[in-house]
């Protein structure tokens, strides 16, 4: 029993100076960074995927014979779900008219701008040509008539009052793969994706 005590008490002796510390002993540190940007527009955009200012849209997956059939009156529309809804909300902060028109340059679109290119107009072995994305108002008012112009088209138009300052309105689009000789021969497949800028403007 003394050798057991005393081989108990060594360890425990050993040990204490580095299990407890005494109070106020600095044991270590770092820093905490807050990064942000508080913008100053007097109308914004928010996405529920994508957040403030940009607008994700998920195009889905298509196969090239789709593409081959589509055409302005049955593009190859995006999903209708949660990642794939063309959806977006627009707040103001004064009343007053307001427009959000799209903005692509001359050279990222179709000849008649109806279309937006692919893939920033680039070309390659990965990535589909023959097709480009059209833009509706509404998918269920389709045809070239209704595609607006991916260089100046109005896809949202409204005159806020006094009452609708600094509340979101709900605002929903349709995008869709539509076949064009005039962006390529032939249908291929691969990476299909598009950037469309967009401005906000008082008319």
């Amino acid at each position: 029993m003394k050798i057991r005590t005393t081989v108990v008490a060594a360890a425990f002796a050993l040990a204490s100076p580095a299990l407890f510390a005494a109070s106020g002993d600095v044991l270590g540190g770092g820093q905490i960074n807050f990064t942000g940007t508080v913008e100053t527009d007097s109308c914004f955009v928010e996405s529920s995927v994508s957040g403030v200012k940009n607008i994700d849209v998920a195009m889905g997956i298509a196969h090239v014979s789709q593409i081959q059939k589509s055409s302005f009156d049955k593009p190859i529309l995006a999903p209708s779900n949660a990642e794939g809804d063309a959806t977006f909300n627009i707040t103001c902060s004064a009343e007053g008219a307001v427009e959000v028109r799209l903005n692509a340059d001359a050279s990222m679109a179709s000849p008649d701008a109806q279309l937006l290119k692919l893939n920033n107009g680039a070309q390659g072995d990965k990535l589909a040509s023959g097709f480009g994305i059209a833009i509706y108002k509404d998918r269920n008012e389709l045809g070239k008539t209704n595609a607006l112009k991916v260089t100046n088209g109005v896809l949202f138009s409204k005159t806020f009052t006094e009452d609708e300052k600094d509340k979101p309105i709900q605002v929903s689009f349709a995008a869709g793969y539509v076949k064009s000789t005039d962006l390529g021969a032939t249908v291929k497949g691969g990476t299909a994706n598009g950037t469309l800028p967009f401005t906000i403007v008082t008319p």
